[in-house]
């Protein structure tokens, strides 16, 4: 397990080619970025209570679902009027629009008080509500 409390955690990233950029550490070979952020992990007040797992081998990684992983993303939309979060969490739901629950979406947005917003993102995705 990588953590960056204690040592090793960013010489480690480091070593595997990382280079930090604020909160978030970045790989040339790849277009996601890496975040450790401080708990409890919540989007909006939802607390985050499940995640994927990932394994390999004896490697083990854990990640927000993609249902978690689009209201992550739309949270930076929603709060901030980042419009970049609204397109993460459009390419988040076209890379995995079969595991991406709309209801959680919309409700979480709803609870948030941002129902506008989810329906620009619901028909910008071709599901206008």
């Amino acid at each position: 397990m990588t953590t960056l409390k204690g040592t090793g955690g960013e010489a480690a990233l480091t070593a595997l080619g990382f280079t930090r950029k604020g909160d978030f550490y970045r790989h040339p070979r790849s277009h996601f970025l890496l975040e450790f952020p401080h708990g409890p992990l919540a989007v909006g007040d939802d607390l985050i209570r499940s995640w994927s797992t990932a394994r390999r081998d004896d490697e083990v990684l854990y990640v927000l679902s993609p249902t978690d992983s689009c209201r992550d993303r739309l949270a930076s939309f929603l709060f901030w009027n980042d419009f970049s979060g609204l397109e993460q969490a459009l390419a988040v739901f076209h890379a995995r629009s079969k595991e991406v629950d709309l209801n959680v979406i919309e409700d979480w947005c709803q609870r948030e008080r941002h129902s506008q917003k989810f329906g620009l993102f619901a028909s910008r995705i071709g599901a206008a509500k």
